[in-house]
């Protein structure tokens, strides 16, 4: 798989997400057949992968309401085939998540804004939310990320410098990886 220096927008974004360019993540499906076949049962996110995204995104929806979603959304005008499916974060046991912003240079780390509630991310940085810088950002993100999960954190950085890197750290082990403890869920410099 070819990865972009630069990842300019969010279909870029999804696509390297989904097939595993941040690391650990969580089970994902680009189309319903796929979820269907898959087995799973549990809570989904929908979320549509087109210029008005965040028009149609729902997080925790019962497995039994995703083809009524589906339809109401259809009719609202998404395209049926950019919508996609993934597992649901466990979000009651999220204890930090935040956005760092990294510096020009590989592997600096410049600001971070971050938040400890557990919720959302954009609803947990709207409650309450702290900025930090430099060694504080470094120190703050090794004390709350698995051992695994920083080394993975830290590939990143080196590799998308001048990036956003959206992530969530969890109370528990969770995703594709062993180990792991974090989810990066959007690299951008868009």
């Amino acid at each position: 798989m070819h990865y972009p220096p630069t990842i300019h927008n969010k279909h870029i974004n999804y696509r390297l997400w989904t097939t595993g360019g941040w690391g650990n993540k969580l089970r994902a499906w680009r189309t319903l057949p796929e979820l269907l076949a898959s087995g799973y049962t549990g809570y989904i996110v929908m979320r549509y992968l087109g210029d008005v995204g965040n028009q149609w995104c729902v997080y925790n929806l019962p497995f039994n309401a995703i083809q009524t979603v589906r339809a109401l959304w259809v009719l609202d005008g998404a395209d049926g085939d950019r919508i996609m499916y993934n597992e649901a974060a466990p979000d009651t046991r999220v204890i930090f998540q935040g956005e760092l912003y990294t510096g020009m240079e590989a592997g600096t780390w410049n600001w971070m804004v971050y938040s400890t509630v557990k919720k959302h991310m954009r609803d947990a940085l709207a409650l309450q939310s702290d900025v930090s810088t430099g060694l504080k950002t470094q120190l703050l993100l090794k004390e709350m990320m698995s051992p695994s999960s920083y080394s993975d954190f830290e590939v990143l950085t080196q590799k998308y410098n001048s990036h956003v890197i959206e992530f969530s750290v969890y109370s528990c082990f969770l995703g594709d990886r062993p180990g792991r403890n974090t989810l990066v869920w959007e690299i951008r410099h868009y």
